[in-house]
């Protein structure tokens, strides 16, 4: 054993001891968060055994389920950076300079995720797909030749139309001569009511005639009965009214 192995040998202890203080240092925060590891790990696998599952297996979900495979990430590493060893005796400060400086871990730099976008491209694939579907044969009527087909249609809807013309016409010809007898019989009516009146009136008119008529007569007989009577005094009457201017 010559003097490189004692310096080797103290540098080997003092490592040792400082990696003992650190352990004995950070050793109750490891065995909290292995103590949460486990308990997460437990409450996962609970929950995931409590999980029901369903038959999700259509072609979405499929198409769903491969997008989401199909992320990845990019990972970049910081170069490596040296640290300084802590400061030691003179037998660890000649073993640094012989072994140099101790390199630090690598470093794990922020990874960002590449969503992919199968989904996307897949729904509208299958849009545009269901709109070509739908479109086609109206595209297709636009773009051809009115055949025989299209010809016998448009003589059927033209007899239709032209039926239900006729009809229409019918049917407001029976309309108008509904109206003109409900119309003729109303004024039936109203001549009839005109007429009765007339007779009604007639039949007065004649009544008073007659009524006049007796009493002419009646006061006729009476100036005869009185004249009968008294003959001189009627025409004495009568001379004095000649003789009055």
């Amino acid at each position: 054993l010559g003097p490189i192995y004692a310096i080797k040998k103290a540098a080997e202890d003092n490592a040792k001891s400082e990696y003992d203080a650190v352990y004995q240092k950070n050793q109750p925060d490891i065995d909290r968060l292995r103590t949460e590891r486990n308990d997460v790990s437990n409450k996962q696998t609970e929950e995931l055994a409590n999980l029901k599952r369903v038959q999700y297996d259509g072609l979405l979900a499929r198409i769903t389920a491969l997008g989401n495979l199909s992320e990845y990430q990019t990972e970049e590493y910081s170069p490596p950076a040296t640290v300084n060893p802590v400061p030691r005796d003179s037998a660890s400060l000649a073993a640094d300079s012989t072994a140099g400086q101790m390199p630090a871990p690598p470093q794990k730099a922020e990874r960002p995720m590449y969503k992919s976008n199968a989904m996307y491209y897949a729904t509208t694939a299958l849009f545009l797909l269901f709109l070509t579907i739908e479109l086609a044969p109206l595209l297709f009527k636009i773009f051809t030749e009115a055949g025989p087909y299209d010809i016998k249609i448009q003589t059927q809807e033209e007899e239709v139309r032209s039926r239900e013309i006729a009809r229409i016409s019918r049917l407001n010809s029976e309309i108008n001569r509904d109206i003109k007898i409900v119309a003729g019989e109303n004024q039936n009516i109203a001549e009839k009511e005109v007429n009765d009146n007339k007779a009604l009136l007639q039949m007065l008119s004649d009544g008073q005639a007659a009524l006049a008529k007796e009493i002419v007569d009646y006061w006729k007989d009476d100036q005869l009965k009185k004249i009968r009577q008294n003959p001189e005094k009627y025409f004495v009457n009568l001379k004095k009214e000649e003789d009055a201017p």
